[in-house]
């Protein structure tokens, strides 16, 4: 064979393996940017749970109303009052979460939208994500809890019945791993770690983070009664005390 012919045929076939190869590491590269977009809106969706789980156990509404008794010692609380702190412990979780929660039902629109883009990279995890019923209700009823009424039909109540949300939380979590495993070894770990350092940092809030909390987040309401009633707060004392303590 004449070089000549020899060194075109090397060079198509060089040519064409480099294409290929470039192909194949962009199409490699636009995968992982929908499989780290979709992680992305999944984990915040995730974050909410964790707050919301966290928030509505029965062991944080009583250090709850423990620190609200310490902080605010002139305010009687009666058992009505302490549902109300519940409430407004819910009423607060867009400011808690940075979530957009109650408004135009962004997370169960982030989920959808994640969902999507997933299917195009791994249909059958986007098909059973789309799939569990359960979930979707869960998002649902999230997307809805910071405007209802606390009783035994609302979206709060139905979340914690039968420990729904912690059966949600522990499949959602598992669907995250795996979606971040595909995304890369690293990736998957680094998510493995964020979850399970998250979770723990959310359900073990000490005195102290409680406090501030509560001073900061209830402080202006109870300050902003005293003004309507043109009398000063009695417990205005107590927080700077405890401040400078």
């Amino acid at each position: 064979m004449d070089d000549k012919v020899l060194a075109v045929i090397v060079g198509a076939l060089l040519g064409s393996g480099l294409s290929a190869i470039g192909f194949l590491l962009k199409s490699r590269k636009e995968t992982k940017v929908k499989l780290n977009e979709s992680l992305f809106h999944l984990l915040e969706i995730w974050s909410v749970f964790v707050f919301v789980k966290a928030i509505g156990s029965d062991s944080f509404h009583k250090k709850l109303v423990k620190s609200v008794k310490n902080n605010f010692p002139n305010e009687r609380l009666t058992k009505n009052d302490e549902l109300e702190l519940k409430k407004g412990m819910i009423m607060a979780l867009p400011a808690l979460t940075g979530s957009d929660l109650g408004v135009s039902s962004s997370l169960m629109e982030k989920y959808c939208s994640s969902v999507a883009e997933l299917s195009k990279v791994d249909p059958i995890l986007a098909f059973e994500l789309k799939s569990k019923e359960y979930l979707v209700n869960a998002i649902q009823s999230m997307d809805k809890i910071v405007g209802e009424e606390m009783d035994t039909t609302s979206s709060y109540y139905l979340l914690f019945k039968n420990n729904m949300i912690k059966e949600v939380l522990s499949d959602f979590e598992s669907d995250l791993k795996s979606l971040s495993a595909k995304s890369g070894f690293i990736k998957g770990i680094k998510t493995r770690c964020r979850i399970k350092r998250m979770s723990r940092r959310v359900s073990r809030i000490n005195d102290d983070q409680l406090d501030s909390l509560v001073i900061n987040l209830f402080g202006p309401l109870i300050q902003a009664h005293y003004d309507e009633l043109g009398i000063d707060n009695p417990n205005v004392k107590n927080i700077n005390d405890d401040q400078v303590a």
